[in-house]
């Protein structure tokens, strides 16, 4: 990326999926934003409320900076273009949470060409959610109502599942075997984990101060 890219004069405005991930990145100095906002983890099961969430913290953000960038992927919700167009607003160009953290060549090379297959996750889909749920529980269950049943069907379509766990952050050791067998038991699913690196999420958020200094 040549010389180190700096956020001053940024907010940074995320999913709070991806908040492991981003005050990892602050905390080494890297990404060194004015403000870093949230919404919360695994709103795209509820457009409504992602939209609701991620127009405040949009709103929010102005307060702190001039510019900012919107850590959400074109398919967390349909009209995410509209949601965060405005003057100095700029997004991460990716498609999700997942491709934020291993893009398609990657993920192409850990499910053996098999993507489709393969339910992927992040570390933040297993976080606690409170009200005794994980997020990925939250998601499914309260969102989208779904019961075993639905799992069943739903999930029967997948071989398995791969959990993305960035290198520095070893987030995997972490969870207890009841985090992981909760999940594996309502999907019918492995989790296997794989390594990645925090390299392509750090690429995209520069390459939204490196765009945004071209239109300027």
């Amino acid at each position: 990326m040549g010389d180190r890219i700096s956020f001053k004069g940024y907010s940074i405005v995320s999913c709070g999926i991806l908040h492991r991930e981003l005050n990892y990145l602050r905390n080494i100095g890297f990404l060194d934003a004015d403000k870093i906002l949230y919404t919360a983890p695994g709103l795209h099961a509820n457009r409504d409320e992602l939209k609701s969430q991620l127009t405040k913290q949009l709103e929010n953000a102005k307060k702190y900076s001039p510019d900012t960038i919107v850590v959400y992927g074109k398919n967390c919700h349909p009209d995410i273009d509209k949601i965060s167009q405005g003057k100095g607003i700029s997004r991460l160009e990716a498609e999700d949470c997942i491709d934020m953290l291993a893009d398609l060549e990657k993920r192409k090379e850990m499910s053996g060409g098999k993507i489709g297959s393969v339910f992927w996750l992040s570390p933040g889909w297993l976080d606690y959610a409170g009200k005794n749920r994980y997020v990925w529980e939250r998601i499914y269950k309260d969102y989208l109502k779904w019961d075993d049943a639905d799992a069943n069907v739903n999930f029967g379509t997948y071989r398995k599942a791969i959990f993305l766990d960035p290198k520095p952050l070893n987030v995997y050791d972490e969870y207890t075997p009841k985090n992981i067998l909760d999940f594996s038991s309502w999907t019918r699913l492995v989790v296997i984990r794989q390594e990645v690196t925090l390299d392509r999420l750090k690429g995209l958020l520069s390459r939204c101060v490196l765009k945004s200094r071209v239109k300027a």
